[in-house]
């Protein structure tokens, strides 16, 4: 058989070190055309600049979040940091006092700790506030006795803890006059006469009752109500008065007063009146209401008979200063027989207006007489015991036994 020829190989091709990635030949040469490139598909028929780009748009998608991971991270981590307010670890040093506001929120509470160095951040504080929102709630309006750095928390709890406020109080005692409440007033909080004096002459601000008659003597005579009263450095004459004013209303409406005094036959302005004769003739809640039954029953008695009050003698020559007005147990006859509309001695009927500022029981008492003949009511003796009689011989006998006592102790009963 003749021989296959041998078969024809092709020629070697050249050796080349770039041979084995053709990619390489379209590489550029020009740096710009090789930013072009990047973005720029329809130079590279082979795809490759495409794939580039992608990649570093991927590159630079990595970087970017990475970036702002450590960002968020590094915020993070600057943020819990600055919200660790600055506190004192306490217990505390040298006492302050310190005022709050009525309705001061927990910001206004805490600029008034931090500026009095109670607290060392105003943010401590509002931190222990955010935490512990009930004990908050029971802060009360007034001034507190604190201590200088405190931690926020002890300051809250503090503040909230009614055996450290310290109370500005003016007590204003039943039965006394306008003046005598002004006085006290003034003596008490500094505020001045003036300013009382200007608020009584024109009262509208104070809430009377649409009922009140304003008398040219004293319109506020009555309507003061007596009791303890707290007050601030914002306290003024017509905050005061007004505090007095609104428990007064609050009381009568309590006792239904003017529908009470309705059923007496009264106006309540009668009956305010006669309130404040029953305070100044001895308010004791064991005697009060029977008091007004003397006076009522002497009101309606026909013929009328005059009320006979010392204590209205007693006002009666404090606003002429035509008599003395001392006097603790009788009136003398230069005290009866000035000539005043407010001396039941002279004229009959209830007087003008009220001689003082009577207290719940007073008030009480004038719509809730007890009934009965009673026309008549005297001391039997220096303890308080009031006797009570229905006949002008009923009554000389409880005189006689007042008199008797006089003579037993002698230098304790006056007038």
């Amino acid at each position: 058989m003749p021989q296959a020829p041998e078969p024809v190989l092709p020629p070697e091709a050249p050796v080349d070190d770039y041979a084995e990635d053709d990619a390489y030949d379209d590489v550029p040469t020009d740096p710009e055309e090789a930013v072009n490139g990047l973005f720029d598909a329809t130079e590279n028929t082979h795809g490759h600049g495409l794939r580039n780009a992608l990649v570093i748009l991927i590159c630079l998608a990595v970087v970017g979040a990475l970036a702002f991971v450590g960002f968020t991270k590094g915020r993070d981590w600057i943020n819990s940091r600055s919200t660790q307010a600055a506190d004192y670890p306490g217990p505390g040093g040298d006492q302050v006092v310190i005022t709050i506001p009525q309705g001061a929120s927990a910001l206004t509470q805490a600029h008034i700790l931090f500026t009095n160095d109670v607290v060392a951040s105003e943010k401590a504080f509002t931190d222990a506030v955010k935490a512990d929102t009930v004990t908050f709630n029971n802060i009360q309006a007034g001034d507190h006795l604190m201590l200088k750095q405190m931690s926020a928390a002890d300051a809250l709890t503090r503040l909230a803890d009614a055996k450290y406020i310290q109370r500005r109080q003016v007590t204003i005692k039943e039965g006394l006059t306008v003046p005598d409440t002004f006085a006290a007033i003034n003596a008490k909080t500094g505020i001045s006469l003036d300013d009382l004096n200007a608020v009584s002459a024109d009262p509208s601000a104070l809430g009377l009752p649409d009922w009140a008659v304003l008398k040219g003597d004293d319109p506020l005579e009555g309507f003061l109500f007596p009791e303890t009263y707290a007050y601030d450095d914002h306290s003024t004459a017509t905050s005061i008065l007004k505090m007095q004013v609104d428990q007064f209303n609050k009381t009568i409406e309590n006792l239904d007063f003017v529908n009470k005094a309705k059923a007496e036959n009264l106006t309540p302005y009668q009956a305010l009146v006669l309130a404040s004769i029953i305070q100044k003739e001895g308010a004791d809640p064991t005697y009060a209401a029977d008091i007004a039954q003397v006076f009522i029953n002497r009101l309606n008695h026909k013929p009328a008979m005059k009320l006979q009050s010392d204590a209205t003698v007693l006002y009666a020559c404090s606003l002429t200063k035509a008599c003395s007005s001392v006097g603790t147990t009788w009136t003398d006859a230069d005290q009866r027989a000035n000539d005043s509309p407010y001396n039941t001695y002279k004229y009959k009927g209830l007087p003008p207006g009220p001689i003082a500022n009577p207290g719940e029981v007073a008030l009480s008492a004038a719509v809730n007489a007890t009934t009965g003949n009673y026309l008549y009511f005297t001391a039997i003796d220096g303890n308080g015991t009031t006797g009570f009689a229905a006949t002008i011989a009923e009554h000389n006998a409880n005189v006689a036994k007042m008199q008797q006592w006089c003579k037993d102790n002698p230098g304790k009963c006056t007038g």
